[in-house]
């Protein structure tokens, strides 16, 4: 009978060092006679059912088989794939890395063993799948990829996870506090935007930090006129810091120059005078009239200047206007308004000058206290229907 194998060879991992065992059964006629082989041909002197290497090293890694023969014929057996391995080592960990946002971080270990290592990266304790190279290297880096990281050094016989690493963002601005312009008497808030690990924030006036301003906005309850000045933002965190810096201007009020419409009524001293107006001609839209009261006004003077001042007509497009009963005259004409936005309380000098290039020539027109926060002032000074071009300016009140 020729042979027949009934138990092949069986794929082996072993340490090096350690004794390497192959084996087989065979069943045939006897004698049967034994020989091995590996990728590089017929083994000398391994000639029985077992073949041993005591100690074995690396260079032992092959594939072995064997071929049994008698007289009536031969059979082969199945390969045996043999590994001799070193354990994987690792020599140097991953180190914490700290970089801004949308920077690189690189994760790097050194490691040994036969066969050469493959790695594994995990994030937050979860393998991070298709992340098996060696430098880990993430590139744009935001929140979403902060915390822990660690690796799997494995080979065919061994695996040894690294320690983990860290990878924090260092302060980065996302959104510049690039200055403001605060109103006397009201409130205003300086602001950044940042992100990072563990950032704080201390905010500095011309140099000298504020007290208690430890968040990443700064509020003003009531602005003052010294609260003008340079402001800066500290953001600091274990991992660095960054600073921010921009003017803080006050001013009185804000002040939109415009025209309002004003009539010139000449009439009787003492007498009162309705006047209405319309965003219509003759008042009519269609059959429906359109006119709206504005005021009733008396005289005190003759001619005497009346300025709509009324609500939205510092921006309205067209407006008509009649005085009932009609007096003497009527003159329609634009005056210069300021639309004033300040505090009501507050007390506000405007000025005017019809040279800017000399600071001699302004003049005081009035001091004005606003009675709302928004209010339209109207320039009723003598000359001012007729005078070309005027330039304003408001102040704090006295």
């Amino acid at each position: 009978m020729s042979p027949q194998i009934t138990q092949d060879p069986s794929n082996t991992v072993v340490a090096a060092g350690s004794a390497l065992n192959l084996s087989l059964a065979a069943i045939g006629t006897p004698p049967l006679s034994y020989q091995w082989y590996k990728s590089a041909g017929a083994i000398s002197g391994a000639t029985s059912t077992n073949y041993v290497i005591n100690p074995a090293q690396t260079n032992n890694t092959d594939s072995y088989f064997a071929i049994v023969t008698n007289v009536y014929g031969s059979a082969t057996s199945h390969v045996a794939n043999v590994v001799v391995y070193v354990p994987v080592n690792i020599s140097q960990q991953p180190q914490n890395q700290a970089v801004p946002a949308g920077g690189t971080a690189m994760f790097n270990v050194q490691a040994s063993g036969f066969p050469a290592p493959t790695y594994q990266w995990t994030f937050r304790g979860t393998n991070w799948i298709g992340r098996t190279s060696n430098p880990l290297i993430i590139s744009n880096v935001n929140l979403s990829n902060l915390g822990t990281y660690a690796v799997l050094v494995s080979n065919a016989g061994s695996s040894q996870l690294s320690s983990n690493a860290i990878l924090s963002m260092s302060p980065s601005i996302t959104m510049s506090y690039t200055g403001a312009t605060g109103i006397w008497g009201r409130s205003a808030v300086l602001s950044v935007g940042a992100i990072g690990s563990g950032l704080t924030y201390q905010w500095y006036e011309n140099g000298v930090a504020i007290g208690s301003a430890t968040n990443s906005s700064y509020t003003f309850s009531t602005v003052q006129l010294t609260n003008g000045g340079n402001y800066s933002v500290v953001v600091s965190s274990p991992y660095g810091s960054v600073t921010n810096s921009a003017q803080f201007k006050v001013i009185p009020a804000s002040m939109d120059v415009g025209t309002c419409a004003s009539i010139d009524i000449g009439g009787v001293i003492g007498s009162n005078y309705m006047i209405q107006g319309s965003y219509y001609p003759g008042g009519m839209f269609g059959t429906t009239n359109t006119w709206m009261t504005l005021t009733n006004l008396t005289l005190v003077q003759n001619p005497e200047l009346w300025v709509d001042t009324s609500a939205n007509a510092f921006r309205a497009g067209t407006r008509y206007y009649q005085v009932l009963p009609v007096p003497a005259s009527t003159n329609q004409a634009k005056v210069a308004c300021i639309n004033i936005g300040g505090v009501a309380g507050y007390s506000y000098i405007i000025q005017r000058t019809d040279d800017v290039l000399n600071t001699n020539a302004w003049m005081t027109l009035t001091n004005l206290v606003l009675q709302q926060n928004q209010q339209v002032w109207a320039d009723t000074s003598t000359n001012a229907p007729t005078t070309g071009v005027r330039c304003y300016r408001i102040l704090p009140g006295q």
